[in-house]
C-alpha cells in the first residue's frame, strides 16, 4: 500500500490488512486536509475530516 500512496502522491494512509478471504481496506489523504482516525476494524474506518480553510 505504501508504494501506491507514494505513486499517487498522498501524504498519509491507513491500511487494514487482509484477513482470511476478506479484502483489505484503505484510506489516503493529503496534508492539506486535517484527518483524525477515531477507530477502525477490518470492516470500517471511522475518520473525522476537517476543512482547514473554514476555520472554527
Amino acid at each position: 500500500m505504501e508504494n501506491i500512496r507514494v505513486m499517487l502522491k498522498y501524504d498519509s494512509c491507513l491500511a487494514i490488512d487482509v484477513e482470511g478471504r476478506s479484502r483489505g481496506l484503505a484510506i489516503m489523504w493529503r496534508d492539506i486536509v486535517k484527518c483524525r482516525v477515531l477507530n477502525y476494524s477490518r470492516n470500517f474506518i471511522n475518520l473525522v475530516v476537517e476543512d482547514n480553510e473554514k476555520g472554527d
